[in-house]
Parts: C-alpha cells; sequence; structure tokens
C-alpha cells in the first residue's frame, strides 16, 4: 500500500498580514556617501531588498530595542553599536494603500 502524503507548505500565503500592512520604519546612514536612506518595510526580507543589507530577525530585533548592547562601546570597533549603529529601525503599523 502506497501512502503518498504532502508536506504542508512554507511561508505566509498570499494576502496574508504582513502583505497588507507595513511593519519597520528603517533609517540607515551611508557612511560612504554621508546620507541618509529611509524607508517603510514589510518584512525583514523586504529590508535586506530595498537597503542591500543582510539582517536576520534576531539582528532586527537588537536594533530595534538595543537589547544586549553596550551602550558605552567599551569593545570599540567590536561593539554593537560600532557594527548597528548607523541603523534605527521602528516598530509600526501602517496599511498599505494601492
Amino acid at each position: 500500500m502506497n501512502l503518498i502524503v504532502e508536506k504542508p507548505k512554507r511561508g505566509r500565503p498570499t494576502g496574508s498580514i504582513t502583505n497588507n500592512v507595513l511593519k519597520w520604519e528603517v533609517r540607515i546612514f551611508d557612511k560612504d556617501t554621508r546620507i541618509f536612506k529611509e524607508g517603510k518595510c514589510r518584512s525583514v526580507a523586504d529590508i535586506n531588498k530595498q537597503f542591500g543589507t543582510n539582517l536576520t530577525h534576531d539582528l532586527v530585533k537588537r536594533i530595534e530595542t538595543k537589547k544586549r548592547a553596550d551602550m558605552n562601546m567599551r569593545n570599540k570597533e567590536n561593539s554593537f553599536l560600532a557594527r548597528w549603529g548607523h541603523i534605527q529601525i521602528k516598530k509600526i503599523n501602517e496599511k498599505i494603500i494601492d
């Protein structure tokens, strides 16, 4: 007896809340050109695509909350703020108007 079991589909389906709401307001200071880049994004993947970064969900949450960040930069160039201090992320809930 052959039983074929389909694997469940991964990820969010089209039309879910992530596709209808902007969740992140991002502001990045570009050190080379010395200008700010701003934008609003739906997801972390959208942040990476729009700004050319390689952030993970954990890093986005840490940048937003400044959790486990040494605010006095005692580790100099290896501190969290030296690496990610040029990025500001704020949580928003803004409906997308088409």
